[in-house]
C-alpha cells in the first residue's frame, strides 16, 4: 500500500530532479550507471494439480509442511559493453 501511495507524479518529479542533479554534477557515462533487482526463490515446491477420475468424491494432493529457505538472487547490469 505504501508503494501505491508514494509512487504519484509530485514523487516521480522530484525523483528525475535529483536524478538529473547527480547526473550533471559528476558527469557520469553509461558504465557507470547499473540496474540492479533482487528477488527471493523459494526451495519448496508448490503443490501442482491433481487429476482424478470421473465421479471419484475423494482426490489426495500431498505437499511439503516444511518452510524451506529463501534463496535471495542479485542481478546487476549495465547498458554498456564493458
Amino acid at each position: 500500500m505504501g508503494r501505491a501511495v508514494g509512487f504519484n507524479r509530485p514523487k516521480v518529479n522530484q525523483f528525475f530532479t535529483a536524478y538529473k542533479e547527480v547526473l550533471t554534477s559528476h558527469s557520469f557515462s553509461a558504465g557507470d550507471i547499473c540496474n540492479m533487482d533482487k528477488t527471493g526463490i523459494t526451495n519448496v515446491a508448490k503443490p501442482c494439480k491433481v487429476l482424478s477420475m470421473k465421479g471419484k468424491r475423494q482426490s489426495v494432493k500431498i505437499t511439503s509442511a516444511e518452510r524451506g529457505s529463501t534463496v535471495t538472487t542479485i542481478c546487476v547490469f549495465s547498458s554498456s559493453r564493458q
